[in-house]
């Protein structure tokens, strides 16, 4: 990038030179489907895992149930939600009330909690 790049807001990434106005925009296109809450894909992953975890909560199979219930607060389930950027207890104690809760209730309130998690509403 030259002195005159710089000055006119121009960038190069990947080869090609963009606006400042053009990486604004592309930015805000990448937030728009986390709502402005910026997730790596590492976190992404990790979020994807307990989202899983929390539709296995009100599985009709019950073997998913259970070792869902099993891995509320163990190690593993402390490292994913480290990985995935969100509060270990705030998210244990989410989760143990769904798998409280009778399956149909837990469904509506797990389909939320899951949809927040994904757009990074939860974090630390």
């Amino acid at each position: 990038m030259t002195m005159t790049d710089a000055c006119e807001g121009k960038s190069s990434v990947g080869g090609s030179t963009q606006t400042t106005r053009e990486l604004k925009y592309e930015l805000l296109r990448s937030r728009k489907a986390t709502h402005g809450n910026y997730l790596t894909p590492v976190q992404l992953l990790w979020r994807s895992v307990l989202a899983q975890a929390i539709r296995d909560l009100y599985s009709s199979v019950p073997e998913d149930r259970e070792e869902t219930i099993a891995w509320l607060g163990s190690k593993d389930f402390i490292v994913v939600t480290e990985y995935a950027d969100v509060e270990p207890e705030n998210m244990l104690e989410q989760m143990t009330s769904l798998a409280t809760m009778p399956t149909m209730l837990a469904r509506k309130y797990g389909n939320i909690l899951r949809e927040e998690i994904m757009r990074g509403v939860y974090h630390n």
